[in-house]
């Protein structure tokens, strides 16, 4: 197994660049222009919710949203890098979440070793609740606002990631 990186520009300047390429086409190419648009616009959403997942595939490799390209071995699979220690087997991961190297979100610089790797929406308190976890130790953070789980990742980050 492989990995590597991938840039990609999310600026406000590429997203109205295409915003304006979408209204500017013909209409019978505007909706192929508008999920271009959605995607990078999606992406950086994403990016900037610190949101680590699988979100693109390529013909021998999967994308994560920071960056990180894991390319797949010569028997097809991906190898994973972290143990699966304490609660982190029993959690819905990725093939994404498993390989280390991950770079910080929403920068793209350094690496991280806590990952925010779900969310969804809760009735009861009308708010996004999000779920992270750290690759090294294992500890795991859920049903958490936002801000608290950023806070999360950035305390394993500082104590983790010296290991």
């Amino acid at each position: 197994m492989a990995i590597g990186y991938e840039k990609v520009d999310l600026s406000e300047r590429n997203l109205e660049r295409l915003r304006q390429e979408m209204e500017k086409a013909e209409p019978l190419k505007r909706f192929g222009r508008y999920k271009a648009w959605l995607h990078y616009a999606n992406l950086k959403r994403w990016r900037e919710q610190g949101h680590h997942f699988h979100y693109l595939s390529g013909p021998d490799s999967i994308h994560c949203t920071c960056g990180l390209v894991i390319n797949r071995s010569e028997d097809g699979s991906f190898e994973r890098d972290v143990s699966e220690i304490g609660v982190i087997s029993s959690l819905k991961l990725d093939d994404v979440h498993w390989v280390k190297g991950h770079l910080n979100l929403p920068s793209g610089g350094g690496r991280t070793v806590a990952l925010i790797y779900d969310f969804f929406y809760s009735k009861e308190v009308k708010r996004y609740l999000w779920d992270a976890f750290c690759q090294e130790c294992g500890s795991v953070t859920q049903k958490k606002v936002l801000l608290e789980v950023k806070e999360f990742v950035k305390d394993h980050n500082k104590t983790c990631k010296r290991k």
